[in-house]
């Protein structure tokens, strides 16, 4: 499965496996997407996806919308599985959380992932806690690894310049959040089993300030016919 260039605006309810792009994704890709719709369930609820396992990789997405549940709430997943194929992590990365996250049990409930048994890394989101936007992951189990992710205050993800690198590249360090998000993304998209994918760059958007998914200088494969524009994913 690949899911990518989508943004949604719907309000989503459900019970368990709720997601605004991606209710269960098993394996796959999901990146590029942009949700500002409200979401809503029971048991396992993400902004992006409710629930990420056997692989699937969920890089370069924004959630707008706030979400609630009972369990396993996350701003951009609800559940991210250990489940795996041939030893490859199902990882989130480079994404942003702008959303309020609700829950009935705070404790598994996290502005990027609600119960984490995989890979997050390099996301961001808006930190203040009494909107609901407070802790990365809710319940990290003990397979689950985070790094390299920041709460942010709204100047910061408005590009107020960071004194210290939110990512560094070789000899190259950035500090404005749109900087390394785009720089994130053109170091990862050599993993052969996306076939090179180049995902999108990242630029401030004119009419929210906050970071915004571009399709400038970013291409994909076509069947290896050529390559051809991704389009841009404009705010509602």
């Amino acid at each position: 499965m690949i899911l990518e260039d989508s943004s949604s605006n719907a309000e989503v309810n459900g019970e368990s496996y709720v997601g605004g792009i991606a209710g269960n994704q098993n394996y796959g890709l999901v990146f590029n997407n942009v949700n500002y719709g409200n979401v809503n369930g029971d048991d396992t609820v993400g902004g992006i996806t409710g629930f990420s396992r056997q692989s699937g990789k969920i890089y370069n997405n924004m959630n707008y919308g706030d979400i609630s549940g009972n369990i396993n709430v996350g701003g951009i997943t609800g559940l991210c599985s250990i489940e795996s194929v041939m030893d490859d992590p199902t990882t989130v990365a480079n994404c942003i959380n702008l959303g309020t996250v609700s829950s009935d049990n705070p404790e598994s409930a996290g502005s990027i992932c609600g119960y984490n048994e995989c890979s997050v890394i390099n996301n961001y989101w808006l930190y203040d806690p009494d909107k609901g936007l407070g802790m990365e992951i809710g319940v990290n189990d003990a397979d689950g690894a985070f790094s390299d992710s920041y709460p942010l205050t709204e100047s910061l993800l408005k590009g107020e310049s960071s004194t210290v690198p939110f990512y560094v590249s070789g000899d190259d360090s950035y500090y404005e959040i749109a900087d390394a998000l785009t720089a994130w993304a053109a170091d990862n998209s050599g993993d052969a089993l996306w076939l090179s994918m180049i995902l999108n760059g990242w630029r401030y958007s004119a009419s929210t300030g906050y970071p915004e998914l571009t399709d400038e200088a970013a291409v994909k494969p076509d069947g290896g016919l050529g390559l051809e524009p991704v389009f841009e994913i404009k705010p509602s």
